[in-house]
């Protein structure tokens, strides 16, 4: 291992998603859509974070995305946002399984090696 890096990636994503503008008025569990999810990777490669969140909104009040798309987009937005300054083209993911599969997804899309590690594993081969 070189390196090691833990994002509050999924507490950010509530709190956009639960109280704030972005989140207000979304649907409670709406279908995974994949889609969304790859455009919000895509375009969490560039800019300011604050101000290319905002394209959560306007996509949302142009109606580039549905109200049952953004939490996808927001997901994978923050996503790749996270994974854009990633200096290996290599990694492992560590952590619950749905969320290392949309990581998973996401270093997909950006041509970046994943592979879900079982935490417990990692943990007992650091013991030894």
């Amino acid at each position: 291992m070189t390196g090691f890096a833990s994002y509050l990636t999924g507490e950010f994503y509530s709190v956009l998603s639960n109280h704030s503008l972005l989140g207000k008025g979304l649907p409670e569990n709406p279908p995974t859509d994949i889609e969304a999810f790859n455009k919000g990777v895509i375009e969490g490669q560039t800019g300011q974070l604050t101000n290319r969140i905002f394209l959560a909104w306007s996509h949302r009040l142009f109606s580039n995305l549905t109200e049952a798309q953004i939490p996808d987009y927001l997901s994978g937005f923050l996503i790749g946002y996270e994974l854009k300054n990633l200096t290996s083209k290599k990694v492992y993911l560590v952590g619950g399984q749905a969320l290392c599969e949309r990581y998973q997804l996401a270093c997909e899309k950006l041509s970046i090696s994943a592979e879900i590690v079982s935490g417990n594993q990692c943990f007992f081969s650091g013991y030894h």
